[in-house]
């Protein structure tokens, strides 16, 4: 059976990024594709391309968020050229081993997409917060 060589590595915001996550935002107005590419080009946030055997699968976004007495490593969105959760599934383990590389004690990801709370479940998460929100 071949190896499958897995990757995730930091890269600049691009078009084909941009057309991937922008349906992942969700139809919220007060936070978009742009305000998180902003995030990116900023540094505050860090755009990783997933590669598989050297072919780009997709990418997500993710930052450190320095709560509480451990940091959280945060999952803001990702999206895939062909199934999001396969890819999810896949690269999770290289999102684990990067959040623990980073000093974080904990990882979290805030979903628009009802369909994916399983997905999360079954890799370990859990609900910890319902988010309200009200547009003035």
């Amino acid at each position: 059976m071949a190896e499958i060589a897995l990757k995730l590595e930091p890269v600049t915001w691009n078009d084909e990024a941009q057309t991937l996550l922008e349906p992942t935002m969700g139809k919220e107005p007060t936070y978009t594709v742009d305000d998180l590419r902003t995030e990116v080009m900023r540094g505050t946030s860090t755009l990783l391309a997933g590669s598989v055997n050297g072919e780009r699968v997709g990418y997500v976004v993710v930052f450190v968020d320095p709560i509480g007495v451990k940091p959280e490593f945060v999952i803001q969105t990702g999206a895939a050229l062909r199934s999001d959760t396969q890819a999810l599934r896949l690269f999770e383990p290289l999102l684990v081993s990067m959040a623990r590389s980073k000093g974080c004690g904990a990882m979290r990801t805030h979903l628009t997409r009802k369909g994916y709370r399983g997905v999360y479940q079954k890799m370990g998460f859990y609900q910890s917060e319902i988010v309200m929100r009200k547009g003035l």
